[in-house]
């Protein structure tokens, strides 16, 4: 008995098992099912070695205390950066099927962070390789085969390559195209920022744009910016920072009282935001939103809600933020008005991970002596990863 698995079951059988399918048919091997099944779920998959049936249990790590009960003979892990160590560790105790002419895991994967369990219980085993009591060394039983997409290049459309300088930044791109370990999470989250490229003196306020505002709803401070497009690249023009007990329609009254010359001239606003602000506001039964829209429509403005129902993860947000400010090819597609948004500036230039983990850390939030507050970079993450998400058009790409 044998096991195939991914991430997830849109994983496993969009990706893994799509490309193994092909193969299967092209190089004639009899398998059952013969088509790729369309439902994500659990099934077996049955392939002929050319004496007898094999099984294979095809599983999502999402799901995988399903295979506690038994042994194998061998595992096939897909895309393990997305993993937790606990699968791993699960698949490897079950590998242990009497039958089986060699036991063996197989994990296929793009490279993560050095802090990330595959380099600190694979890649540094190997490279330490101590030998055991036993008189065993990892050298015995790990191997390690890599390559990057530039010897894949036969496999690839043209101008492959270049196109992905353009969608991810420099640190991304030697992860995923050079296959290099490369920190993207850990440290300081918006690692791309640089006070020499991305704040401008003064923006004005362009009259042929539409405003757009992405927010954070938190009791002190409530924390908004407010931005401008052009040609997909984001400028910063303004924050909006209450503290003491402020509420949503006191920040949206200051939105007024500064715009409402250019609100009457192009009557919508562009929204973005914590997911959050769908439920119950700070201080009504009312959503955060609610309110925001019941107060420009009396001002007869249109406000554009583009706010999922569930934020995005910390990790794959900023990582679209690190793209924006600078992808491979050098491009800056966000700037910061360097008077206007002071705050945010700091906010950017200070969040940082908490250590071990792929969330923020936020204890300067609650140390009332630290200007850097997290909110104001919260909004950034908001904006940039509703309109240039990080896994749009294809973008995730593999370094094998």
């Amino acid at each position: 008995l044998h096991l195939i698995a991914a991430n997830t079951y849109s994983q496993v059988q969009d990706s893994t098992l799509r490309t193994l399918f092909h193969k299967l048919t092209w190089l004639g091997i009899p398998h059952v099912p013969e088509e790729l099944p369309k439902t994500h779920r659990p099934f077996t998959l049955l392939i002929h070695n050319g004496d007898r049936w094999v099984e294979f249990l095809i599983r999502s790590m999402d799901n995988f205390d399903t295979i506690a009960g038994v042994n194998l003979g061998s595992y096939w892990l897909d895309e393990v950066w997305a993993t937790e160590r606990w699968t791993w560790e699960l698949a490897n105790s079950r590998l242990r099927d009497k039958e089986s002419k060699l036991l063996q895991g197989v994990l296929t994967t793009t490279k993560d962070d050095l802090e990330s369990w595959m380099y600190t219980d694979v890649v540094e085993v190997l490279t330490q390789n101590k030998i055991s009591d036993d008189g065993t060394k990892p050298s015995d039983y790990i191997e390690i085969v890599e390559g990057t997409t530039f010897e894949n290049q036969k496999n690839l459309i043209d101008g492959y390559i270049e196109m992905q300088k353009a969608i991810l930044d420099p640190r991304m791109f030697e992860r995923y195209i050079l296959n290099k370990w490369v920190n993207i999470s850990s440290g300081k989250m918006f690692y791309n920022f640089d006070r020499e490229i991305h704040l401008l003196h003064r923006f004005e306020l362009d009259e042929h744009l539409v405003l757009r505002i992405s927010s954070d709803f938190n009791i002190d401070p409530m924390s908004w910016t407010i931005w401008q497009m052009q040609a997909e690249k984001l400028k910063c023009i303004d924050e909006i920072v209450i503290h003491r007990n402020a509420d949503t329609e006191i920040t949206c009254k200051e939105v007024w009282n500064r715009y409402e010359g250019h609100l009457k001239q192009i009557p919508k606003i562009i929204w973005y935001g914590d997911a959050s602000g769908r439920s119950g506001s700070t201080k009504s039964n009312r959503s955060d939103y609610e309110i925001i829209k019941d107060f420009f429509t009396k001002k007869e403005i249109e406000v554009d809600l583009r706010v999922p129902l569930a934020n995005p993860s910390v990790r794959d947000s900023a990582n679209a933020v690190n793209i924006r400010l600078k992808n491979a090819k050098g491009d800056v597609m966000i700037e910061f008005d360097n008077q206007k948004v002071p705050n945010t500036v700091l906010s950017v230039e200070g969040m940082t991970y908490r250590v071990g983990t792929h969330e923020k850390d936020d204890a300067k939030d609650k140390d009332p002596n630290s200007k850097v507050k997290t909110h104001l970079g919260d909004t950034v993450r908001y904006i940039v990863n509703r309109e240039f998400p990080l896994k749009q058009r294809g973008q995730i790409v593999e370094g094998r």
